[in-house]
Formats: structure tokens, C-alpha cells, sequence
């Protein structure tokens, strides 16, 4: 009989790992008696694959399982029928295994996988098995060290479990590289009221990928990934017009770091991560990639939304790191003159050295400068990005009348938008939150060799000495621009 236009049947399998092995069970029936197998089953109707796994698990083994990662699918044909066998990485959570169904079991070692006679399907999940099992840590452990939010002006390095996947569309990532960023600050000092106490902060990080939902196409375990500062669902109504910062779902915008643990640890849950996570290049190395997800994404966006053009005047207010990365993507906009604004005379240095090209002016000075070198009365394009005191009204004091004024600037107390001083210029005005749906495309023009972020990290740390690098990060202290905190397993 041929069974290849023949609809599958979807079975589960479960690959269950422990400190004594992998779990291979042995048929007691049938045409493959005495066949080695991933135990597992059919899935009824109204199942979804996990709900079918934890049921059949169950039912053969009197024990309860934890699904940890999404593995394969694999379809098989024999003889008389066709399947589609959904595999998955499993741990014990209680229980004695009793075999109900099955002659005997064995836990075999990785090496070992190809030393019984496994039925035909599984034995063409091997390949798939292999790269996961070569790639996984976190089944190593139960704890780890995370970097936390414990309450308004403390943060602290404390222990926690390692996670795992909630959600079909969550992915676990082993963070190799993360960063400190000014919202961190603003978290421990208690300007970002939806902060909550007790998370992992940090969401500048890249990684590896080590465990997926089954509902995660885009990556697999192996992936070096950049993770997303916002996490978006794609497919709600703002996420689908672009506008990911606005996701509708519960776990939509800053989730990370902010509202549910983040990548200041070894291991980390990301939600929706066929949105969240990108493929790093290969050749593109993780100091390259550390800014992706954020600071550089929010450059990128800044400078598309801007709407620069050839010739125009383009003034960008502040040269920290956030300022740096709206520098290198507002150079690929060809602007006919680029000047920055910046007070601190080690950030001046930076700019001057590594920019030769870009006119640079401290504050008292700017708007004579950008006078100067405007041919009507103002920047074209004004992109503040410093979020000072006095800084929001330089901006709009140095645009020409009809530019535009992109607010890049995450402030610590309201601003006044003084209609009366400003009547007559006509100033279109873009704010809000990085939407970071170009990650993609960074990381192209990176492997490209159109943006290169690596001098921004000044100084380097390993997890265990993150509090140091936050005393030099957070008082600016020996010109620290931006610090990479490397992971444990590096």
C-alpha cells in the first residue's frame, strides 16, 4: 500500500533525560516486538502534541513530566500507514517509572543512543536528538546566579531556578554576552513604575539557543540569537502595521528585564521568540551583535522614522551610547552634515576620533553651530537623544520651521511643550519607544561592515563581578561607555 498522499497520524514521543541517561523503552507487542522506543503515543482530537505527551507519559509510566524543549517533528511512512511523530525533551518531575505497556527499559548514555535496535522512526530522530543534546547546559542544573531587582535603589546578585518553557512560542536562551544599559538605572532608582521588584534585570543580551516551544519556527537549539528589547506577539493590530513597542499581548513591549526576568543571569525565558530572537550572521562575532536588540535598534529606528534626506542638516543632541548608535545609522542616511551635541569632553574625544567627519559642539555653543551650517535657520532633521534637563527645548530651538524633531530621549520628569515660543515654526514631533522589528536588517549591514558598535564597550566583566561593572557604568567612572558582562559558560 502506498502511504505517501495517505494523512498522518500525529504521534508524541517523549526523549526523557536524567542523571542516569536518556530513556529508551522496549515494545512487548506487535510487529515490533522487542524494539527500542521513545515512549509517547497518539494524540486524541482536541490535544494539542504537549497535552497528548504529559496524558500518555502518564498512562505508561506512572510518572508526571516537565516538557523542556521542542526537538523535531519527524514523519515516517510504513508499510500500512504514515505518522508524524513530535518529539520533545522531558525531565522526570515525580513519580517511580512503572512500565504498563512496555517488556523493559534502559537509561543509556549520549554514546550509546546506537547501540539498540530503535524503532524506524525513532531512529531517524537521531540526528535532531544529537544536536540537542550536544547543545544543552541547562538540564545540567537547577540554579544559577541572577542579577535582581530587589527593591527601590538595591539590586543584587541572589540565586534563582533556572526557567523553563511556559508557552509553545518560548524559546530558552543560554545568554553568552549582556550589557548595562541606562533604563537598568532608571529600574534600581525607581523612574520605571511598572518595574517590578524581585526580576532579573537586564534585556541587552545575545546568546544561544538551548530549548524551544513547539511553536518556534524561526530559530532551533544551536542558534547564536540577538534578543529583542521589546517583546512583540506579530500579530495583533500594531504589531501587524510595525508598530511592535504597542504589542496587545499581555507580554507585549519592555517584558524583558522590566516586567519578567531578563539577561542579567545564565539562562533566559523569551516570550514569542520567532519575533524576539535573530539569527546572528556567521563571522559576526557576539560583541558585535551585544546591541542589537536595543540601543541599536533604537538608532535604526530613530534615524528610518526621520525621513532624512541627502542634503539635509541632521543635529543629534547627546553622544552616549544610545546617541552613538542613531550616529552610525543616520550615516547610512547620507546626510549632507551631521552634528552632534554633547557636554562631557571624554564622550567630545569619542566622537572626534572615531567621526572625524561629524561637527561636534557642547551646548552653549550649539545652536550658533548649527546656525552656521544650516541654510534655513535650523537643522532639517533635530534627533535628541540625551534626555536632560534643558536638552528637549535645545531641540526644538535648533530645528528650522517645518523639520522634524524625533524624541529618542527616555526622560526622568515631564517636559513642557511651550506652543506660544514655538508658534509658526509648524514642527512635526515623533516620540515614543524603539519599535525593533529591523533586526534582521542591522545585522546584515553589520556582517556588511556598514556598523560597527564594537569601540562603544569599553570595559569588560564576567558575571560574577557585575556589581562592579554597574559602580563604573552607573558613576561614569575611568570613560566607560558601554561594559559587556560575559556569561558563565564562555
Amino acid at each position: 500500500m502506498k502511504t505517501d498522499n495517505v494523512k498522518p497520524i500525529d504521534v508524541v514521543a517523549a526523549v526523557i533525560v536524567s542523571d542516569s541517561g536518556i530513556l529508551a523503552t522496549q515494545r512487548s507487542h506487535g510487529e515490533f516486538k522487542d524494539r527500542w522506543e521513545f515512549p509517547g503515543g497518539k494524540i486524541e482530537p482536541g490535544e494539542t502534541p504537549e497535552e497528548a505527551l504529559i496524558r500518555e507519559i502518564r498512562e505508561e509510566l506512572d510518572i508526571e513530566i516537565r516538557i523542556d524543549s521542542f526537538i523535531d517533528i519527524v514523519d515516517y511512512s510504513y508499510p500500512d500507514f504514515r505518522i508524524r511523530l513530535h518529539v520533545f525533551a522531558c525531565s522526570v518531575v515525580s513519580g517511580n517509572i512503572t512500565l504498563k505497556e512496555h517488556e523493559s527499559l534502559k537509561w543509556l548514555k549520549q554514546d550509546e543512543l546506537s547501540s539498540i535496535e530503535w524503532l524506524p522512526a525513532d531512529r531517524i530522530v537521531m540526528p535532531a536528538l544529537e544536536k540537542y543534546l550536544g547543545n544543552v547546559t541547562i538540564d545540567r542544573k537547577s540554579v544559577m546566579p541572577a542579577y535582581t531587582y530587589l527593591e527601590k535603589g538595591h539590586f543584587g546578585l541572589i540565586e534563582k531556578s533556572v526557567p523553563h518553557i511556559i508557552s509553545q512560542k518560548d524559546a530558552i536562551v543560554r545568554v553568552t554576552l549582556s550589557s548595562i544599559c541606562t533604563s537598568d538605572l532608571h529600574i534600581k532608582h525607581g523612574s520605571v513604575p511598572r518595574a517590578v521588584p524581585g526580576i532579573t534585570v537586564g534585556h541587552e543580551m545575545v546568546g544561544v539557543v538551548e530549548q524551544v516551544g513547539s511553536a518556534v519556527h524561526n530559530v532551533k537549539p544551536g542558534d547564536r540569537v540577538t534578543v529583542n528589547v521589546e517583546t512583540y506577539c506579530g500579530e495583533c493590530f500594531f504589531c501587524k502595521n510595525g508598530f511592535v513597542n504597542n504589542c496587545e499581548d499581555p507580554d507585549g513591549g519592555w517584558a524583558l528585564g522590566c516586567r519578567i526576568d531578563g539577561g542579567q543571569t545564565e539562562y533566559v525565558r523569551v516570550p514569542h521568540a520567532d519575533m524576539g530572537l535573530n539569527r546572528i550572521p556567521d563571522g559576526v562575532t557576539d560583541e558585535q551583535a551585544l546591541f542589537v536588540g536595543d540601543i541599536l535598534a533604537t538608532g535604526y529606528w530613530a534615524a528610518r522614522i526621520s525621513e532624512i534626506k541627502n542634503n539635509d542638516t541632521v543635529l543629534i543632541i547627546g553622544a552616549g551610547p544610545t546617541g552613538i548608535c542613531t550616529l552610525e545609522c543616520t550615516m547610512l542616511k547620507n546626510p549632507g552634515k551631521i552634528i552632534v551635541c554633547e557636554k562631557s569632553e571624554e564622550r567630545i574625544a569619542f566622537v572626534k576620533e572615531h567621526y572625524p567627519d561629524v561637527f561636534v559642539v557642547k551646548p552653549e555653543s550649539c545652536k550658533d553651530l548649527v546656525m552656521e551650517q544650516s541654510a534655513h535657520g535650523g537643522a532639517d532633521v533635530v534627533m535628541e537623544v540625551a534626555g536632560a534637563d534643558d536638552t528637549f527645548r535645545l531641540a526644538w530651538e535648533c530645528a528650522r520651521p517645518n523639520a522634524i524633531v524625533t524624541v529618542v530621549a527616555l526622560y526622568d520628569k515631564p517636559q513642557q511643550l511651550p506652543l506660544p515660543d514655538m508658534y509658526g515654526k509648524n514642527l512635526t514631533f515623533k516620540t515614543g519607544g524603539v519599535d525593533g522589528c529591523d533586526c534582521d536588517e542591522i545585522l546584515r549591514l553589520i556582517a556588511e561592515g556598514k556598523i560597527d558598535t564594537t569601540p562603544l564597550i569599553t570595559h569588560r566583566f564576567t558575571l560574577d563581578n557585575i556589581e562592579e561593572a554597574y559602580r563604573i557604568f552607573e558613576n561614569r567612572i575611568d570613560g566607560v561607555i558601554k561594559v559587556a558582562v560575559e556569561g558563565k559558560h564562555n
